[in-house]
C-alpha cells in the first residue's frame, strides 16, 4: 500500500489558513478545501477592484469598500480556520486520510498576522468610508 495513493486527498489547516491570509480574496483557501462555490469571491472581488481602480482616487470609492469587505472576511476565515481543533478539522475535510493534523504554533502565527492585518484593514477602510461619508457635510 502507498501512502501517496491513500493520503492524497489530506487537507492541511495551516495551508488553508494561510492562503486564506494570503489569497483568500480571490478564494483560494475555498479552492484548497473543496467547496463548490469558491469562485464567489473573485466573481465579487475582481471587478469591484477593476472598477474602482478606473477612477482617481480608487481607495475612496464605493467599489474598493466593497472588495476590501471581502478581503476582511477571508482574513477573519483564516482566524477561524486556523483557530479551529485539529480533531473536528480532520472530521470535516480529512475523514478517509491515514495523516491526523498535528498543528501548533504556526497556525496560532497565521491567525494572529490575520488578526493584525484584519484590524489594519478594517479601521483604514472604515477612516476613508467615513471620510467619504461626512466630507460633504463639512462644506456646508
Amino acid at each position: 500500500m502507498n501512502p501517496t495513493d491513500e493520503d492524497s486527498g489530506f487537507r492541511s489547516r495551516a495551508v488553508a489558513a494561510v492562503l486564506a491570509m494570503l489569497a483568500g480574496t480571490v478564494g483560494a483557501h475555498h479552492f484548497y478545501m473543496g467547496r463548490r462555490f469558491w469562485w464567489i469571491y473573485p466573481l465579487i472581488a475582481m471587478p469591484m477592484l477593476a472598477l474602482s481602480l478606473s477612477f482617481h482616487e480608487w481607495y475612496r470609492q464605493w467599489p474598493f469598500f466593497i472588495a476590501a469587505a471581502v478581503t476582511l472576511v477571508s482574513l477573519g476565515e483564516a482566524i477561524r480556520i486556523a483557530l479551529i481543533s485539529d480533531e473536528s478539522w480532520d472530521a470535516r475535510f480529512n475523514p478517509d486520510s491515514a495523516i491526523r493534523s498535528h498543528n501548533g504554533v504556526g497556525v496560532v502565527m497565521v491567525a494572529i498576522l490575520s488578526l493584525f492585518f484584519g484590524n489594519l484593514l478594517g479601521m483604514s477602510v472604515l477612516a476613508l468610508m467615513v471620510e467619504k461619508i461626512f466630507t460633504p457635510f463639512a462644506t456646508l
